[in-house]
């Protein structure tokens, strides 16, 4: 998959990759600047599928692993997220 060029996401784009490093260019392309880091032995998973009207952008991230995202303060808007976990 070739990387998104910054800040040029197609509307109903779906992203995949295996890559931690092409999923934070993909996550900072389409939110703000992010440092992703995967955790523990499993194969690293993300995808991206974005949806656009003339306001307002959403997109629906998954991840096959556990990662951590840090991100910093936002300047102009606040995201709220919810991540459940099976066990």
């Amino acid at each position: 998959m070739s990387q998104p060029a910054t800040g040029v996401i197609a509307p109903g784009t779906l992203w995949r990759t295996e890559d931690p490093d092409e999923a934070t260019n993909i996550l900072s392309t389409v939110y703000a600047p992010h440092s992703l880091t995967a955790k523990g032995g499993g194969p690293f998973s993300f995808s991206l599928q974005t949806a656009h009207s003339q306001e307002l952008m959403v997109g629906f991230n998954r991840f096959g692993s556990e990662v951590r995202i840090d991100v910093p303060p936002p300047s102009r808007f606040t995201l709220s997220a919810t991540a459940p976990t099976a066990r």
